[in-house]
């Protein structure tokens, strides 16, 4: 084993902790083959899945998310603990949750973590529907993805609301069924996002586009700003051309550029989006 396979940096993060804070997979991999310790915590009681939960992700990498479920399988063949506690008592399904990280949420989910532990920030309804977004029965009624008596428009403990989880978690079927109950697109709790501000994760879907259509067709407010953002720059910083371009078709006043990332033009569509804000600067000159 490398000598110095454990080093540690002023935040007593390992090697390991580095470089899956760097999306260095490759590293990580090496460093676990080399024996590094999976279960080694930080200051804060930071593991190895804690960090990676805490990763942003964008649309690129929902279309692709092979190397995040292979650092997963990575950590728990070597014996990480999916379910470690860091010394605020949060778990790395926890951490995902609260930094909105879906991809890795839902990876985390997929890879066997108990979404129990989350009744104490969610509450226990809002864990019951994310349960039933990620496993819907295929015999599933629109009022059957709500707990029993619960308002389609109440927020969990958090100020979440249903349709933005459902959003948020990427699943076409649900957000249309939580719109034909009722659910406000433009609801929003403490100045958190709003539905389209999470509309990206849609897309990994072939009906993500009728979903937002749908979220559009409903009021959603395309100018609506949550620090800061709009869901157009969202879409743009989160590399989702199909969602940025859906949502410039509903227009938008242009009073400032929008930074387009060498990713968001790789990603499909991205010229053709490119040339959407052109055009519509040139209507809204």
């Amino acid at each position: 084993m490398d000598e110095d396979i454990e080093g540690r940096d002023s935040d007593d993060r390992t090697r390991l902790h580095s470089a899956i804070q760097a999306k260095d997979f490759q590293l990580a991999k090496q460093l676990v083959e080399q024996g590094a310790d999976v279960r080694a915590r930080d200051t804060a009681g930071w593991g190895p899945f804690h960090v990676l939960a805490q990763l942003e992700t964008d649309y690129l990498d929902i279309l692709s998310p092979s190397p995040f479920a292979e650092m997963i399988q990575v950590l728990l063949n070597a014996g990480a603990d999916l379910s470690a506690q860091s010394v605020r008592s949060q778990s790395p399904l926890h951490i995902a949750y609260i930094r909105d990280s879906s991809l890795i949420f839902r990876l985390l989910v997929d890879a066997g973590a108990d979404m129990s532990p989350l009744d104490w920030y969610t509450g226990a309804d809002m864990r019951r529907f994310l349960v039933r977004v990620l496993h819907p029965p295929d015999d599933t009624a629109d009022l059957d993805y709500l707990p029993v008596g619960v308002d389609v428009n109440a927020t969990d403990s958090q100020g979440y609301i249903y349709l933005d989880r459902a959003v948020w978690l990427g699943s076409p079927s649900v957000v249309k069924a939580l719109l034909r109950c009722g659910a406000d697109p433009n609801r929003s709790v403490n100045w958190r996002h709003t539905t389209l501000h999470y509309a990206f994760n849609l897309m990994q879907h072939p009906d993500g586009a009728g979903a937002i259509q749908a979220l559009l067709d409903a009021g959603a407010d395309v100018n609506a700003r949550a620090d800061g953002y709009t869901p157009l720059d969202r879409a743009a910083s989160h590399a989702c051309p199909p969602a940025f371009r859906m949502i410039l078709a509903r227009g938008r006043v242009f009073k400032q550029k929008i930074h387009f990332s060498d990713r968001f033009l790789l990603a499909p569509e991205g010229t053709d989006a490119v040339t959407d804000v052109i055009e519509a600067e040139e209507r809204f000159a």
